[in-house]
C-alpha cells in the first residue's frame, strides 16, 4: 500500500450500546422542516444498498446491488469487500452475533434537487470476536440520481473520515478520477500491498501468542514514576465516551472541544489526550498565546493550545520526549513495537496510512494474546475494543512509563 499511496500523493498535492437488526428510518426528518430532502423512500434505497454492502465485506455474504449503483461506485464498493474479505481470512476474524443499524444523519446538510439527492448517513455496526462485544461506527456520504421517471441509482458512496480499517481508499479512489489515473491499476496495487500487510499483521499475531505465556496483563495497572497515572481509569473514560456526540470533560479545568469540527481535522487525539488527562497526568502549560509546539501538552481553547494536544505526531513528539523532569512536566512514554508483551491499559496506539501518522487510539482491553483498542474520529465515528493490528496498515505503541508534576 505504501507504493500506491505514495503514487498518488503528489496527485493529491497537486490538486490541491445495543444494536438492532437495521430498520431503515428516518427518525431525524422532525428535526428539519426539509420534508421534500428527507423523503423516506430515497432514505430506505440507499439504506439496503449500505447494509448489502456491509453484510457482504464482513460476513460474505454474496449481495448483489449492481443494478441500483453507477459503475464507478460498484467497482470501489468491490474493492473495499475484497479488502474485508482479504483481513478476516488472513487474520481468521469472525463477526459472531453481527448487527447493523443505518440511521440518517447531519440532515441539515441533505440537498435535492430534480437530479440528484445528497444524504448523510450512519452506520453502526457491532459484533463479537472477543468476549465482549466490538462496536464501529462510520458515516458515508451518499449521492443518488433520480431519473425523469423517477428511477433512483446511487452515483456517490464516499467516507469523508478515512476508515481506519481499509485505509485512505476512497479519497485516493476519487482523486484518480479526477486526474484520469488508471483506477483499475490503482486498486489492483492498493488490493496487492494490503494483502501483504495483512499477512505480516498475522505472523506478528502468531509470535505474540508463542511469545506471550505466563504474561499477566493485570499485574501492571500502576507506573514506577514521579506520580502515579491510573490507567484504568484512562481506559474508563475512554470506554464511557467514544461514541458520545460531546464527550465529558476529563477535567473541569479543560474543556471538552470536538476538533472534527474544524475543516479537515479529525478528534482522535484530542479524545486520546483526554482520555490520559482522566488518568492523572498532568498538563505542561507555560502560560503563552496561540499554538505552541510539542515541548508543551495542554488546551485551553482551539486558539491557545499546544500542537501536541490534538496531532498525532505531535503527540507522539511530547509522550516520548527525551528528558521528562520536574522541570519537563507531564506524561510520558517510550515509542515500542505493539506487540501482546510491550502493550498494557491506557497505553496509546497509532496508526499510519501508508503516508502520514492519522490515528490515534487507546488500549483498553486484552484477550488471547492479542491488543484491543478504542478511539473517537469525529460526532458519529468511533471504534470501540477494535482488534489494534486492524488500524490502519502500520502501528505504533507509545508504552506510557509516568507522569511528572
Amino acid at each position: 500500500m505504501k507504493k500506491t499511496l505514495a503514487f498518488l500523493s503528489m496527485a493529491i498535492m497537486v490538486i490541491g450500546f445495543m444494536f438492532s437488526p437495521i430498520e431503515a428510518s428516518a427518525n431525524e426528518v422532525s428535526d428539519n422542516n426539509k420534508e421534500s430532502v428527507l423523503n423516506e423512500d430515497n432514505f430506505k434505497f440507499a439504506a439496503g444498498i449500505v447494509e448489502k454492502y456491509y453484510k457482504h465485506k464482513d460476513l460474505g455474504e454474496n449481495n448483489d446491488f449492481s443494478k441500483d449503483v453507477s459503475a464507478d461506485v460498484q467497482k470501489l464498493l468491490d474493492t473495499k469487500i475484497e479488502l474485508g474479505q482479504i483481513q478476516n481470512k488472513v487474520l481468521d476474524l469472525s463477526y459472531k452475533d453481527y448487527q447493523i443499524e443505518i440511521n440518517p444523519h447531519q440532515t441539515e446538510k441533505w440537498e435535492e434537487n430534480e437530479n440528484e439527492i445528497f444524504m448523510i448517513i450512519r452506520v453502526e455496526r457491532g459484533w463479537f470476536y472477543s468476549s465482549e462485544q466490538t462496536t464501529s461506527s462510520q458515516l458515508l456520504e451518499i449521492t443518488l440520481s433520480k431519473s425523469s421517471n423517477g428511477e433512483l441509482k446511487l452515483v456517490s458512496c464516499y467516507e469523508p473520515y478515512e476508515d481506519v480499517t481499509l485505509g485512505p481508499i476512497d479519497q485516493l479512489f476519487q482523486d484518480a478520477k479526477v486526474l484520469r489515473v488508471n483506477t483499475d491499476v490503482l486498486l489492483e496495487n492498493y488490493i496487492k500491498d494490503f494483502e501483504e500487510q495483512s499477512i505480516q499483521k498475522n505472523e506478528q499475531l502468531i509470535l505474540d501468542a508463542q511469545e506471550s505465556v505466563g504474561i499477566d496483563k493485570n499485574a501492571e495497572f500502576q507506573l514506577n514514576a514521579k506520580t502515579y497515572l491510573n490507567r484504568t481509569d484512562i481506559r474508563d473514560w475512554a470506554r464511557n465516551n467514544y461514541d458520545e456526540n460531546a464527550p465529558t470533560s476529563s477535567s473541569s479545568s479543560v474543556p471538552y472541544y470536538d476538533f472534527s469540527e474544524l475543516s479537515g481535522a479529525w478528534d482522535c487525539t484530542n479524545f486520546a489526550s483526554h482520555a490520559l488527562l482522566a488518568g492523572g497526568a498532568t498538563l505542561h502549560d507555560d502560560g503563552g498565546s496561540g499554538i505552541v509546539g510539542t515541548g508543551q501538552w495542554y488546551y485551553r481553547s482551539s486558539a491557545n493550545r499546544s500542537s501536541s494536544w490534538a496531532g498525532v505526531d505531535q503527540l507522539y513528539q511530547f509522550l516520548t520526549r527525551s528528558n521528562p523532569s520536574n522541570t519537563n512536566i507531564g506524561p510520558y512514554g517510550t515509542s515500542k513495537t505493539l506487540t501482546y508483551a510491550n502493550a498494557f491499559l491506557g497505553d496509546i496506539v497509532q496508526g499510519h496510512n501508508g503516508t502520514i501518522w492519522r490515528h490515534s487510539t487507546v488500549v483498553t482491553k486484552f484477550e488471547n494474546s492479542k491488543v484491543y483498542v478504542t478511539g473517537r474520529t469525529g460526532d458519529g465515528v468511533y471504534n470501540d475494543n477494535v482488534l489494534a493490528t486492524t488500524i490502519y496498515g502500520t502501528q505504533r505503541l507509545i508504552a506510557l512509563d509516568g507522569n511528572y508534576n
